[in-house]
């Protein structure tokens, strides 16, 4: 499914789905430092590392925003040509994964308290897989913890789970099992369908800016 100019919303919108520039690093801070601070799969070690930087100038960082304008959900990808390449981002092995490369790779993901039961994770996920299938890339992977609802939500739509036995975090202390997941390319479209059949309602109250995200990913770089 390619990406398209038309927005999906048909109805009152409560939601803008667009990517995040250096003008909303601010936002984009204090929305990451207040929920790392609550998460209960790790321990956060430098709330700096959390500002905008070189890793994400050079990435896709979607936000979610509420009409009002408050940024409430938040997810950044990149590409990697090869295993060791996102090793070296993610700073966890994926020996035990047989994934697939290129690959578009995911981190920073969160979302606020607030808003944490409505399937926002899902939008951007939504739209990194369609950057992926119209870029051609193998896989969107990316590193989750055991337990977390996400990693259920991600289970359902068809990704693949796979153990992670060691890593070399720089950022964070892990309080739960790391797993490294993938949706490979043959999947892609059956996974886009799966999240806006289990989100047809929040679809409806959501507008996704597809142009200014392709825009976006035409530049990112592919790390080698």
């Amino acid at each position: 499914m390619p990406l398209t100019n038309a927005p999906l919303a048909d109805s009152t919108v409560r939601y803008t789905v667009a990517p995040l520039t250096s003008d909303d690093a601010q936002s984009l801070y204090e929305l990451r430092r207040r929920c790392y601070v609550q998460s209960k799969e790790f321990e956060w070690l430098d709330f700096d590392t959390l500002r905008w930087g070189g890793s994400d100038q050079d990435a896709l960082v979607l936000g979610v925003h509420t009409v009002e304008g408050e940024l409430v959900a938040t997810n950044r990808g990149r590409i990697g040509a090869s295993r060791a390449a996102c090793e070296a981002c993610l700073e966890y092995s994926l020996a035990d994964a047989p994934l697939r490369y290129p690959a578009l790779f995911c981190d920073r993901t969160c979302t606020a308290s607030d808003h944490a039961r409505e399937g926002l994770t899902a939008l951007t996920r939504r739209c990194f897989l369609e950057v992926a299938q119209a870029s051609g890339l193998q896989a969107v992977m990316g590193v989750v913890y055991g337990g977390a609802p996400r990693v259920r939500s991600m289970l359902s739509i068809g990704y693949e789970s796979y153990p992670c036995h060691a890593h070399w975090d720089s950022e964070a202390c892990p309080s739960a099992t790391p797993l490294v997941v993938q949706m490979p390319a043959s999947r892609f479209t059956r996974a886009i369908q799966n999240i806006e059949r289990e989100g047809t309602e929040l679809l409806r109250h959501c507008v996704i800016d597809f142009p200014a995200i392709r825009a976006a990913a035409s530049r990112m770089p592919v790390i080698a």
